[in-house]
């Protein structure tokens, strides 16, 4: 339970480390691959259950799903989600050192590589769901200059290669080891501290440069609660909200930003005596500027896309209504937007939510282009998907998400939102407009800092210059396959020779210097290299 503190807002990043070299120390004292596995499974339990209470949050008191289903739902994603942490300790298991020996290298680029693999899955294995990688605690760290190489997993695989140095820091100082050679304490040492010290010279390369043109937006925060945004009253406390709002935009605004899905009715059948959009296009006529809105789409009886307009100022709402640029969310959230196969196998899949069905939009289309500057938009849940949104980020000049983070007013998440939009920047080489109808909102530069910020839960706007820029990061340009070919090959060639080795020794279960250190006789078949051998009958 410990690993949540690792996450905004305390972002501990340093705690990933002890906790990680824990288990991984546990794992080498199992008896066997599947004791090691349970070891594993109570870890990720431990961390999911306890980081994962948003979504009874986000279903019960929000969303008015009865708290049984709300607690087996919750429930039943952390159990998957901690599947993944067995399958790593199973694999630290084959891959632990022999009793008083240090682990090989190869071994230890295997067991990073087995995490960073394990991570890539749980981002697209039923539907995915990356939002707890261990690299997003490290925007502010050292390693965060890892981020445009490989993005979040080689941030990821560099902190299990550090926590496992350090495991192996730990064990040349034990005391009853009697053999410390000082070349054993700096292979350790040297493995620890390397790829912050690799990280940190990387902090001097600038990927991507400006292109000396800038645009001025305002983006507003509505602060208005989940059950505001439905019927006939919710619309009329979000118009009010915003009309407030909009009166605050500073004169030279070139772009006006909101958040998702702004009101409880759908564009293409918002009421005709509707205030908000005749004030929004006199007030973008008169700054002669754009905005870009999040709004709702009906597609057919009960079903709807949730959607992103580029509003031009030079244009009427009639114009905007039939030919406004739009950009529909691609990889929706489950139960809250859509019901997944999973859960309907359960007979769970109805469980009463307003906006649970969403149709997913089709491939990413061109950037928005406001100003001559092209910008890429994604909406909310998606943004933890770095490879989704990699193709349009690198054929923009800005990235801009808008989320709707009502539905976890009272947790964490909205944090841990902010924190992966500074991990997107650092990865694109972008800067970065995240703008949410409850916060964070803010303006993140291309090194993952925060320039602007608004507060969260306070309704308001904030005004900024952001800059184009161009060029493109490796990870931008070349995304996670290589670097998953490469932990998949390391991985094979370090379990593979492992396995054959311990078959051809016949061993059931090796020597531990945990358990020696206190007396116990090794458990090896192997007689003592010094000590002769019976007679031969």
């Amino acid at each position: 339970a410990s690993m949540t503190l690792w996450s905004a807002p305390n972002e501990w990043y340093w705690l990933q480390l002890p906790l990680l070299a824990l288990l991984l120390w546990a794992c080498g004292q199992a008896g066997h691959a599947a004791r090691a596995g349970l070891f594993g499974l109570s870890f990720g339990l431990g961390q999911y259950l306890i980081g994962m209470l948003y979504v009874i949050s986000a279903l019960h008191e929000q969303g008015g799903v009865k708290l049984g289903a709300s607690l087996a739902i919750h429930a039943i994603a952390a159990f998957i989600l901690a599947s993944y942490h067995a399958l790593f300790a199973a694999v630290a298991w084959w891959l632990r050192p022999r009793a008083h020996a240090r682990m090989p290298l190869p071994h230890l680029a295997a067991l990073a590589s087995s995490w960073a693999l394990l991570e890539w899955a749980r981002s697209w294995v039923l539907s995915g769901f990356p939002g707890f990688s261990l690299g997003f605690a490290h925007v502010g760290s050292p390693l965060a200059f890892w981020a445009p190489i490989g993005g979040v997993l080689l941030v990821g695989f560099w902190v299990v290669w550090m926590a496992a140095a350090l495991l192996e820091l730990g064990r040349a100082l034990t005391p009853w080891i009697s053999e410390k050679p000082p070349s054993r304490i700096g292979y350790s040492l040297a493995c620890l501290l390397l790829p912050a010290i690799l990280g940190l010279s990387l902090s001097q390369l600038a990927w991507t440069e400006p292109t000396g043109r800038s645009l001025r937006f305002t983006l507003v925060q509505g602060n208005h609660g989940v059950l505001d945004r439905y019927g006939k009253s919710g619309a009329q406390t979000s118009e009010a909200a915003y009309l407030r709002l909009l009166d605050a935009v500073p004169a030279d605004t070139e772009l006006v930003l909101f958040p998702e899905s702004i009101f409880p009715f759908a564009f293409n059948g918002f009421p005709r005596d509707f205030e908000f959009f005749k004030r929004l296009q006199a007030a973008l006529h008169s700054r002669g500027a754009d905005a870009l809105i999040g709004v709702m789409f009906w597609s057919g009886p009960k079903l709807f896309s949730i959607s992103a307009l580029h509003l031009r100022g030079d244009q009427t709402i009639a114009q905007w209504a039939t030919g406004a640029p739009r950009y529909d969310k691609r990889h929706l959230l489950p139960i809250g937007e859509y019901p997944p196969q999973w859960l309907k196998g359960l007979g769970l899949s109805d469980v009463g939510l307003p906006q649970s069905t969403a149709l997913p939009g089709a491939a990413p289309g061109a950037a928005f282009e406001v100003k001559g500057i092209p910008i890429a938009v994604s909406i909310c849940y998606e943004f933890l998907f770095a490879e989704e949104i990699r193709p349009m980020a690198a054929r923009s000049g800005v990235i801009v998400n808008m989320g709707n983070n009502a539905w976890f007013a009272r947790t964490l998440f909205p944090e841990l939102g902010h924190q992966v939009s500074r991990m997107r920047a650092l990865e694109s080489g972008r800067n970065v407009i995240r703008v949410d109808n409850i916060g964070i909102s803010a303006l993140i530069g291309p090194d993952g800092s925060v320039a602007r910020q608004l507060p969260s839960h306070t309704a308001g706007a904030l005004s900024a210059s952001v800059e184009e820029r161009r060029g493109s990061t490796p990870y931008l340009a070349l995304g996670e396959a290589p670097w998953v070919l490469a932990w998949c090959l390391l991985l094979v060639l370090a379990v593979v020779p492992a396995a054959w080795r311990r078959a051809r020794q016949g061993l059931t279960q090796e020597p531990s210097w945990y358990w020696q250190s206190r007396g116990h006789a090794p458990c090896s078949l192997e007689p003592a290299r010094d000590s002769p051998l019976p007679p031969s009958m």
